[in-house]
């Protein structure tokens, strides 16, 4: 975010949606009570976002917090593209157990 990238344009990059958003600068309680009404069916859906307060990401009016959801597929994805799209911002990634020469 502090070089210019929006959380709306990192969801377009990794092709998923991995934020939720409501409009203005909330914290994790309002954040929380806006979730049940876009799934009033799913009794789970607040919890899979990360909300506590320090979690919350506001930029341009919006607040967002990031999503629990990820598959090991998911992921690699989302690495993958943020190491091809930000790795002159020094970003890079590499499995967990490897060593610097990935192996």
């Amino acid at each position: 975010m502090h070089r210019g990238a929006t959380p709306e344009a990192i969801q377009l990059l990794v092709g998923g949606r991995i934020v939720e958003s409501v409009d203005g600068v909330v914290g994790s309680l309002e954040f929380c009570e806006s979730l049940p009404s876009r799934r009033p069916n799913d009794p789970r859906f607040a919890r899979r976002s990360f909300t506590a307060d320090e979690y919350l990401i506001h930029v341009g009016g919006k607040t967002y917090a990031l999503k629990t959801q990820w598959t090991k597929e998911s992921m690699e994805a989302a690495l993958s593209a943020f190491a091809k799209e930000f790795g002159d911002y020094g970003f890079s990634a590499r499995p967990s157990g490897s060593d610097e020469s990935g192996m």
